[in-house]
């Protein structure tokens, strides 16, 4: 992948990561790891916290709230994304779907623990 089409994905996981980041250290007591891994078929980033007990909660785009919109842009900017819970951490992940000429590379699974970092490495990927 080159290009447009790589500088599109990186910046849309470069929001994302920071959107999900963020919302793990206000909401968490700890360290946030921040996980990059790979399926067949996308990119996946785990941002965990331990503030395990709360749901994560879409708001409304058009609430006259102040924050709250993190997890709608990332809903916006990921092919998908869930939740889960283990080990007292709740973890949130999203996917980066891949192009078809990409899927075929096998890239490892790399943990990430922090911003600069994860960048680097995205790039040295060449996604």
């Amino acid at each position: 992948m080159a290009g447009p089409e790589r500088d599109d994905l990186v910046e849309r996981m470069t929001i994302v990561v920071t959107e999900l980041a963020t919302n793990a250290l206000r909401h968490g007591r700890s360290t946030v790891p921040v996980q990059l891994s790979r399926s067949p078929v996308a990119l996946v980033l785990d941002v965990a916290d331990d503030a395990f007990a709360a749901a994560p909660q879409i708001h409304d785009a058009g609430s006259l709230e102040a924050g709250g919109r993190g997890l709608h842009i990332t809903h916006e900017l990921a092919s998908d994304m869930g939740w889960y819970v283990e080990q007292d951490q709740k973890h949130v992940w999203v996917q980066f779907r891949l192009p078809r000429l990409v899927r075929r590379r096998q890239t490892p699974r790399i943990p990430v623990f922090d911003l600069k970092s994860f960048l680097r490495r995205v790039r040295r990927l060449g996604y």
